[in-house]
């Protein structure tokens, strides 16, 4: 905005500075852009939030369809086609519109064709907090349908306290996450957790999901880059700062930023490297990246580079025509500022030329078969809903087939693969089977097969089972995967293998399915075979995930009779875990700075914490000297709090240098600082030859106690640091 408050276009030129990038809806009729979405016909449809990112008044939220009537490449018609508190994330399909606004998601449906919804429908409910609560800039956001048939939902830390999807499905998911649910409201899902405040989610033609985070580390606002698994911990708040091998880790750390929203691209017409790729959105470094991805087993490596830079930018999507679209914040805060913010930018390759999108609902069904094999990933899916409209017909399912089994691109193949499931569900099995021999394929059709949890109890582990050792760690992956969500029990022992996997994702995805099985007995038995010590670790990773009594006894039971070194650590390293559950959660933010202690964010006692106490104690009773240091360390990081362990952790600190950072972060953790602890934390606070780090620590542990002697000790190291200083500066 100018001084006068006027919209004015300011100078945003893209990479590379041949491609076009006119200005094409401004203020008044778009501002305050969130999200948006293209339609087939060429419409755009933009959330719009005049609240910002904090304000929380009610009635400030729509939809705007956007509409080039005359062809001439400029909207000029501009209809609220619904409106609702915090769009945050939209998605158009055949006069449906599916919009997240915290906390619901529903479909706001235009049924006699002028362009405006006539009605909605809730499809999930309980995902973030309304109005009543805080802005809506921790909540859900960025709506994605996939080739899968569902819709991909990024959710901020917020979470969701009872989250129900139309067909009663339920979740609660505490903290940040990737959610899913089909356009009808049915087999809502939680995706992934551990994630914090994800604006979008990204969705590739292989169905590879990713997503630009902020933050992850509790300190700064950095921005991590992952990679989305199911089944995947991504560890915020709780584990990543101190149970790094517990976690799935970014892609890439890129520091500071406000990352927003996300998109893959799969489109033809663009320069050689632009096409087809992960592009997401940073409103904090003002512009759209583009990441650069290379196969890493079952996951990647990822670049970056700036594609384009704008101020302010909050999502970026593509039409059936080649076009991209950006919206901004530009002239926007946090708050309202004006009626004068935003805009949106169309950005269009050298050379091109609009070719409009075909209608397909008028399209024969040889033509629409022909969208499934296009290059084009927003031609695939739209084909696929109105195959999926015109339901079951032999020539449909017979040409799904053709192109699955054909040695067309594997976008288009998966493309088949998964619209075929859809449309025919079970009957799609025998199909599916055979192309699970298919070396190619193979990863998708076992994801295909398992992709409906309704349909478990029809489905066998054996296609699964089978493919437990292939060379491909993207199979070994969705086997993992598949064997947990289809709950097959009997495949236990055999996805135990998986958790000592090369590929640490498919290790990873192993632990959680096991712990989703509860399969208590395989993972004991481990304990009992003669099998590698990465086996025995992957079983108490598992173990530690599951507090069921049994699992207590087994691993006492095995504590007190194996004499094997390394077997025992991992028993205690378990127990230690199994100390304290994940107190019960009240549905309460935890604020954007948590605790992140870990491993609980609030540790509570269960029925069996106290026998598991009293093996520890025992266990620390007759450690010696050379095992001491790392019973201590393993008691502290999980917040086993054994009074034995206070003097312990002193007398190791005094004797041991190297593990005195141990006992400040011990000290530091602690709600009560024990007066004993003082002397040495004010002896580590004072040393000029101690690390500045640890002194700091040192200094905050005193001074957060509020205990008489802790202050002292706190000002006296605060006074000795602040004459070293002066004696510096002199």
């Amino acid at each position: 905005p100018t001084a006068s408050n006027k919209w004015c276009a300011q100078d945003v030129p893209p990479h590379p500075p041949t491609w076009r990038h006119p200005f094409i809806f401004t203020p008044p009729n778009v501002s305050y852009p969130t999200c948006l979405s293209t339609a087939p016909n060429g419409d755009v449809f933009v959330g719009i939030d005049e609240n910002g990112s904090l304000d929380a008044k009610p009635n400030r939220g729509r939809v705007v369809r956007c509409t080039d009537t005359d062809g001439d490449g400029q909207a000029d018609k501009f209809v609220t086609f619904a409106t609702m508190d915090s769009p945050r994330g939209i998605w158009f399909d055949n006069d449906v519109l599916y919009v997240q606004h915290p906390p619901y998601v529903s479909a706001f449906i235009d049924e006699n064709g002028d362009g405006v919804s006539d009605r909605s429908e809730v499809l999930v409910q309980g995902l973030g907090f309304d109005l009543k609560f805080r802005g809506a800039d921790h909540t859900i956001n960025g709506l994605r349908m996939a080739i899968d048939g569902f819709l991909y939902i990024a959710c901020g830390d917020y979470g969701g306290t009872n989250a129900v999807g139309k067909d009663g499905a339920r979740i609660q998911l505490h903290g940040g996450g990737v959610v899913r649910v089909r356009p009808d409201g049915s087999g809502l899902e939680i995706l992934s957790q551990g994630q914090r405040n994800i604006y979008d989610v990204a969705v590739s033609p292989e169905l590879d999901l990713f997503t630009r985070d902020n933050t992850n580390d509790g300190d700064g606002w950095d921005v991590r880059l992952s990679h989305v698994v199911m089944g995947g911990n991504y560890g915020y708040p709780r584990l990543f700062k101190k149970f790094g091998d517990e976690i799935i880790q970014p892609l890439a750390d890129y520091g500071g930023g406000s990352p927003c929203g996300a998109l893959f691209l799969d489109e033809p017409g663009f320069p050689v490297g632009f096409g087809r790729g992960l592009y997401t959105v940073e409103w904090g470094r003002g512009g759209i990246m583009r990441h650069p991805l290379i196969a890493n087993g079952a996951s990647f490596k990822a670049g970056q580079e700036k594609f384009v830079e704008l101020n302010r930018p909050t999502d970026f999507d593509v039409d059936g025509s080649g076009r991209l679209y950006i919206s901004s914040w530009q002239g926007a805060t946090f708050n309202y500022n004006g009626p004068n913010a935003g805009y949106l930018l169309r950005v269009t390759p050298p050379g091109w030329t609009l070719k409009s999108f075909p209608d397909l609902k008028t399209a024969s069904n040889a033509d629409l078969l022909k969208h499934i094999a296009s290059p084009s990933a927003f031609a695939r899916l739209y084909a696929q809903r109105e195959i999926l409209r015109r339901g079951d017909t032999g020539k449909l399912a017979s040409g799904l087939e053709r192109i699955a089994t054909s040695d067309a691109p594997i976008p288009q193949r998966v493309a088949a693969i998964f619209t075929s499931k859809q449309l025919l569900g079970e009957k799609s099995h025998p199909a599916l089977l055979r192309l699970a021999t298919t070396n190619a394929v193979r990863e998708f059709a076992l994801r295909a097969l398992a992709d409906d949890g309704r349909l478990a109890k029809v489905i066998s582990a054996e296609p699964f089972i089978g493919a437990l050792s292939d060379t491909n760690a993207r199979v070994r992956l969705q086997v993992a995967t598949a064997l947990g969500r289809l709950d097959k029990t009997e495949a236990a022992a055999a996805l135990l293998l998986l958790t000592a996997d090369s590929d640490a994702v498919v290790a990873h995805v192993a632990v959680h399915a096991l712990a989703q099985l509860r399969a208590v007995n395989a993972c004991l038995d481990a304990f009992d075979s003669a099998g590698s010590a990465k086996l025995v670790a992957g079983a108490g990773r598992a173990l530690q995930l599951m507090h069921e009594p049994r699992g207590v006894d087994g691993l006492l039971v095995r504590l007190g009779k194996t004499s094997d070194a390394e077997t025992r650590r991992i028993i205690v390293k378990t127990l230690a875990r199994l100390a304290n559950r994940e107190d019960d959660w009240n549905g309460q933010w935890w604020g954007t700075r948590p605790d992140t202690t870990g491993p609980y964010f609030k540790p509570v006692k269960w029925s069996e914490s106290e026998r598991i106490e009293n093996a520890l104690r025992a266990e620390l009773t007759k450690a010696d000297v050379a095992t001491l240091p790392a019973l201590a360390t393993t008691l502290q990081i999980n917040r086993v709090d054994l009074p034995e362990l206070i003097p312990t952790v002193l007398k190791l600190a005094d004797s041991d240098s190297q593990f005195r950072p141990v006992a400040v972060e011990m000290f530091s953790s602690r709600t009560t600082l024990p007066d004993e602890a003082v002397p040495l934390l004010r002896r580590i606070a004072v040393a000029p030859a101690e690390d500045s780090a640890l002194r700091v620590k040192s200094i905050r542990a005193l001074s957060k106690s509020g205990q008489p002697a802790a202050l002292d000790a706190a000002v006296a190291a605060l006074s000795q640091a602040g004459k070293a200083s002066a004696a510096l500066s002199s």
